[in-house]
């Protein structure tokens, strides 16, 4: 939270983010993060690996540049050579960890590789054909857990049903069209499961005329067959993925007062949005950038069908959460927010006063007060 990330962020929106932002963004993470820090979930050290795994091909990227600017027969040498196996290496071992840790980070190592083939045959660089160094090395105790219980010598985390085949994506995505959020429950006086599944009424009758998905064509068919309806239950996953109403991960309060924590996150989010907007501008596209932003967001954007929980979109909120830290404590910000702050005003009391109404929609299906 307070290095690797800021310089992620730095390299990639070609800002500087300084100590006071640093900070404040370290005691919001703290904050709202909270849970994913007091208990071992798979979803901080997941995105951990993969930060430092797109931190090293951005930092890989702009030392190539500042050596070709001085002497391009450098590049060429051993001692880069050295370099580039060196950093690629460890790329591939960040991106195997991200993927083993969580499986739906294999679309960044997909993307990586991508890039790579792209890098080789435009610019003739290799550095990321050694990450697949890193990933075999990484994917051994895999392998052999899968020889020993499974008769196969795959690298890839075994996900199918031991009772009818199915893929636990596929899984995911039959559970996405029926549940709004997905809570983890401990206060069982005021609520008697563990498991709170917030309903979707629409997709429920959507799956019960269809019947169950059970493979991707059929899904695929079944996105097109409905797409409006599918498009607004995608929606509101969204929304219930960034709206943060229980810090701790696990309910020890259902019905306590989150109007504080709500409000925070819909500013922090909205600032955020600003924070875009305003930096994006300044960033010099390369492939590569354009990649690593992509790979950063793809495993987000991959969990918005499945039966989504806060935690899943930690990625996106931190991101908010920085170039809102930027933009609050940016004079050049506060000087465009002065010219337009009545508009500006207007545009935060509409965006908050939609949040809270999709957020009690969704509470109302439990009978949950909004406050």
């Amino acid at each position: 939270f307070f290095v690797i990330f800021p310089r992620l962020i730095e390299k990639l929106f070609c800002i500087k983010v300084n100590n006071k932002e640093r900070i404040l963004f370290f005691i919001i993470c703290m904050y709202f993060f909270k849970g994913l820090i007091l208990y071992p979930l798979s979803d901080l050290p997941a995105l951990c690996s993969l930060i430092a795994a797109l931190y090293l091909l951005l930092a890989l990227e702009e030392k190539e540049g500042a050596i070709s600017e001085k002497n391009v027969s450098y590049i060429r040498t051993k001692k880069w050579f050295l370099k580039e196996f060196f950093y690629g290496v460890w790329i591939g071992i960040f991106l195997g960890g991200a993927y083993y840790i969580r499986p739906i980070y294999l679309s960044a190592i997909i993307g990586t590789l991508i890039i790579g083939l792209y890098l080789i045959r435009k610019k003739k660089r290799y550095y990321l054909l050694y990450s697949v160094i890193g990933l075999i090395f990484v994917a051994l105790p895999q392998i052999w857990i899968n020889h020993t219980y499974f008769n196969t010598y795959s690298p890839m985390i075994q996900t199918e049903s031991e009772y009818d085949g199915q893929s636990l994506y596929l899984q995911q995505l039959n559970w996405g069209i029926q549940v709004q959020k997905y809570e983890t429950n401990l206060d069982l006086e005021t609520y008697n499961s563990p498991a709170i599944s917030f309903k979707d009424t629409i997709g429920i009758q959507l799956l019960e005329e269809n019947g169950s998905l059970t493979g991707y064509i059929e899904y695929i068919k079944f996105v097109f067959a409905h797409f409006v309806d599918i498009g607004c239950i995608y929606l509101k996953h969204f929304f219930n993925g960034m709206d943060i109403i229980y810090n701790t991960t696990y309910i020890f309060h259902l019905n306590q007062n989150r109007f504080f924590i709500q409000l925070a996150n819909y500013l922090l989010i909205i600032f955020g949005i600003e924070g875009i907007l305003f930096y994006i501008c300044k960033i010099n596209w390369t492939v590569t950038k354009i990649g690593v932003f992509l790979l950063y967001l793809l495993p987000v954007l991959l969990v918005i069908p499945t039966a989504v929980e806060t935690r899943f979109f930690l990625a996106l909120h931190m991101l908010l959460y920085l170039l809102a830290c930027k933009v609050l404590l940016s004079v050049e910000w506060k000087q465009s927010f002065w010219r337009n702050r009545k508009k500006k005003l207007i545009c935060y009391i509409l965006f908050l006063g939609i949040c809270f109404l999709w957020n009690s929609q969704t509470y109302q299906c439990l009978g949950i007060p909004l406050w």
